[in-house]
């Protein structure tokens, strides 16, 4: 018997190590795959930054040139505009080192009409040629970065596309600037194995923690064998996430030195520009203090380059001449003394991390310098971006990590059951499957309507807006759809075939959603997507139902959603990530393959439930041979469908509180927030950002609210959770922006917890039971996605015709009008249970 307990604590010590190195492998892994992805993005921006001064300089001549008169398709000289532009273009390259090869023989500049023909090119073989509709940009619109200039990645080409405009403001051609991605690459090289070399150095070291403390912790286990679940999940907890700190830490360093160093490079390429500028009019015999409206030119690049700080030309001597800071023109010829011994003052005391001096010299004589100062707040503003993306990537491995950990601990107690009866299937098993699933489903959640408008063409007569919505509402139509179905499919045959045809039909979906050639094809793949959707979530559930009994239903579909949620949050932030570094298309093959791993899982760990039985038949729960039998409904299905649906309670649960939640989340959340946000110039990881203020509330609130909502206050709950709902669009009419978006997520979030009975709560009605628990599930649920459908649509509408202040405010009001519909319709929790009787 030793021996036997031995040889168990060493199964038990190879299979905790062995689950969680894997974990710790994944943790770091995803941390380094989104950091290195930042930093690559990082390089790439820089990239096209330092090359799009070149372009702005070049579409500034154009412009002014147009102004006179000349036209764009009779340009003299344009051939030399062109040479002398590709040539900044390679001495920018050779600043760092980023270059293809001795020739730059990438590097190519050209002039395009807004057909896409292309009339000037340093590659003579272009001329001639005719861009594809996909390689051409509308600018009526403004770049959704803010930048007066559009960026497209073609395979290995990059390619930066600038404006040039008739005197009308009318589009007269456009400056291409093209280029492969080996320079991004070159330049990024060194970090690269940096970074690599320090994910392997932190992996080792804890990874040999982990073998330590773990072993160490087995050794010590009681003579009892109870299995030291708090011990382990601490020191798991405590290594996994000190490695994802420590990276990210050291990774912030990174991120400020090459920042520091790529500001320092586009800063100089464009003083070399205005170099190149004032130099040529000294060489014409005009003196450094007679240089007239430099002040105004040196405030334009001030304001178009946030790199730079304060930016003056001055004497040899360096008395301040002309100057410029934050889009604000400085004559200090005219200006006070102590306003120029101010910014002389600033200018000297400067670190020389953030200070440039460039000399301005004619013939070999110093007519004066053009100094720079590189600007802190921006430094800072990245600084902090890249501190939120770490937080939220911390965020995202924790909450994976406590998942998986709840599988290995399940797993790790069923097989430490004695005397060899037969393992239960524990409802908490699905959990994990739930939450990869959710994070699938929800990679794009924070761009749905975003790609949609890349992809827009008018459609049925209706609005932009509202076209922009539509792949929201067919994905909730089709599962709503297969909810109603699955619904009789998990009474009759179990939970494993929908769920498993389901997951199929998610994944092929994604995948068709990343090859949709146009707006039509997108629409339809999300329809794929809602009908494996809505199969899959009821299955997931029914697998719940199944497992337990009336005791522990509630507890086990509030640890299914916990997942559930879980992934909402991680899918959702994660997806943004990686759509701003890799684009909307790669991220729908990220979910479809999130999908499709879920069906691995569950032929490993699921495979003893899978079984031929209807739902209600549950595995665990207990039965006595003397106990009574229910009572069989009375009538026909019809009549027991049509007893269930008209059932004043449960139509006043649906109408008045399962809707306009429903309405609230997915029109809100999933239509307006992406679409409000992206107008207001978010990037799309704080876009992202936005659901986990949601998540946590169900996460973390709403398993702990329902530990202290008794069966008998239910009604209450959802009475504050739609008045909390209602309440938090009021907002918008004292506020917007970020914050009244972040307030009025909150309130949803909070209203979801309180709303966490809802699902529970339908079981309460016997008109539920007489039907069959699972069809009444389905059906009840698919009533949810009729709200979800509309959400989009009726937020679109309220956008356009009322407003957004106005539109919000409005819904707010109608919600907390049908909250008071809920209290009025709905029968009491007492008279529901003495009518069950």
């Amino acid at each position: 018997m030793p021996e036997m307990k031995t040889q168990r604590k060493k199964n038990l010590r190879f299979k905790l190590i062995a689950s969680t190195l894997v974990l710790l492998l994944f943790a770091l892994g995803f941390n380094a795959m989104l950091s290195l992805g930042s930093l690559e993005k990082l390089y790439a921006d820089a990239i096209v930054s330092k090359y799009s001064a070149t372009g702005q300089d070049l579409q500034q001549r154009l412009t002014k040139a147009m102004g006179f008169g000349k036209k764009i398709d009779k340009f003299v000289n344009m051939d030399r505009l062109l040479k002398n532009a590709r040539q900044h273009l390679v001495k920018a390259s050779v600043i760092r080192g980023d270059r293809t090869g001795p020739d730059d023989a990438d590097l190519n500049v050209f002039i395009a009409l807004p057909d896409g023909t292309i009339l000037y090119s340093t590659d003579k073989a272009l001329v001639g040629r005719v861009m594809l509709k996909d390689e051409l940009f509308s600018f009526k619109d403004p770049a959704p970065t803010g930048k007066p200039f559009r960026v497209k990645r073609q395979g290995p080409e990059y390619r930066i596309v600038l404006p040039v405009e008739h005197p009308d403001g009318s589009l007269a051609a456009t400056i291409n600037i093209t280029f492969d991605r080996h320079r991004v690459k070159n330049a990024f090289k060194a970090v690269l194995d940096q970074n690599i070399r320090l994910i392997t150095v932190i992996m080792a070291g804890g990874g040999l923690l982990l073998f330590l403390l773990v072993s160490g912790v087995v050794r010590s286990m009681p003579a009892s064998g109870r299995f030291p679940r708090n011990k382990i999940f601490l020191v798991v907890f405590l290594i996994i996430g000190g490695a994802q700190m420590l990276f990210s830490g050291i990774n912030m360093a990174t991120v400020k030195d090459s920042f520091i160093e790529i500001n320092h490079d586009k800063a100089l390429t464009i003083l070399s520009l205005v170099r190149d500028d004032v130099r040529y009019l000294l060489g014409k015999g005009i003196k450094v203090d007679r240089l007239n409206k430099m002040d105004k030119k040196l405030a334009e690049i001030t304001t178009a380059s946030p790199e730079l700080g304060t930016l003056a030309i001055s004497l040899p001597e360096k008395t301040l001449l002309y100057g410029a800071d934050a889009g604000q023109s400085l004559d200090f010829r005219n200006a006070e003394t102590g306003e120029a011994d101010r910014v002389r003052h600033h200018l000297d005391q400067l670190d020389p991390a953030f200070r440039m001096d460039l000399p301005l010299t004619v013939n070999g004589r110093l007519q004066g310098h053009l100094e720079a100062e590189i600007s802190r707040a921006n430094l800072h503003a990245k600084l902090k971006e890249t501190a939120m993306d770490s937080l939220t990537v911390l965020v995202i491995s924790l909450l994976f990590l406590f998942d998986m950990l709840l599988l290995i601990f399940i797993v790790v107690e069923r097989e430490m059951e004695a005397n060899g009866q037969p393992r239960k299937i524990h409802y908490g098993l699905m959990r994990p499957a739930a939450f990869i699933f959710l994070f699938g489903i929800n990679v794009s959640i924070s761009f749905l309507p975003l790609h949609m408008k890349n992809l827009y063409v008018p459609l049925l007569g209706l609005s932009r807006d509202m076209v922009m919505g539509l792949p929201i509402s067919m994905e909730v139509t089709f599962a709503g759809l297969a909810i109603i179905f699955a619904g009789s499919w998990l009474d009759k045959r179990g939970w494993h075939e929908p769920f498993i045809i389901g997951l199929s039909l998610v994944g092929a979906g994604f995948f068709y959603s990343a090859i949709a050639p146009n707006a039509v094809h997108f629409i339809l793949s999300r329809g794929v997507v809602g009908l494996g959707y809505g199969l899959a979530l009821m299955a997931g559930q029914g697998f719940v139902i199944g497992c337990t009994d009336k005791e522990s239903n509630a507890r086990g579909l509030a640890q299914f959603f916990a997942g559930v949620y879980a992934g909402n949050i991680c899918g959702g932030a994660a997806g943004a990530m990686l759509a701003e570094r890799l684009g909307f298309r790669p991220v729908f093959v990220v979910g479809g393959i999130a999908a499709l791993s879920v069906i691995g899982y569950a032929f490993l760990f699921l495979k003893p439930a899978m079984k031929k039985t209807g739902i209600t038949a549950k595995n665990n729960a207990p039965t006595t041979p003397s106990a009574p039998r229910p009572e069989a409904p009375q009538g026909s299905r019809l009549t027991l469908f049509v007893r269930f649906l008209f059932n004043r309670n449960i139509l006043g649960l649906v109408l008045f509180s399962n809707i306009p939640y429903a309405l609230a989340v997915v029109g809100f959340l999933n239509y307006f927030c992406p679409v409000y946000l992206d107008g207001l110039g978010a990037s799309q990881s704080n876009i992202g950002r936005v659901y986990i203020i949601y998540g946590i509330c169900l996460i973390y609130v709403a398993p702990f609210l329902t530990r202290f909502i008794k069966a008998s206050k239910e009604k209450h709950s959802l009475v504050l959770s739609g008045l909390i709902g209602g309440a938090g669009f009021l907002i918008f009419q004292v506020f917007d922006g970020l914050l009244a978006v972040g307030v009025a997520v909150f309130a949803l979030g909070l209203a979801g917890s309180f709303g966490a009975p809802r699902r529970s709560y339908i079981l309460k009605f016997k008109a539920t039971h007489d039907l069959g628990d699972g069809t009444s599930m389905g059906i009840f649920l698919s009533t949810i996605r009729i709200g979800q459908m509309l959400g989009p649509v009726l937020f679109g509408w309220l956008m356009m015709t009322v407003g957004i202040s106005r539109g919000i405010t409005c819904f707010g009001l109608a919600y907390v009008a049908a909250t008071a519909l809920f209290l009025l319709t709905v029968q009491s929790d007492q008279s529901i249970e003495k009518k069950n009787l």
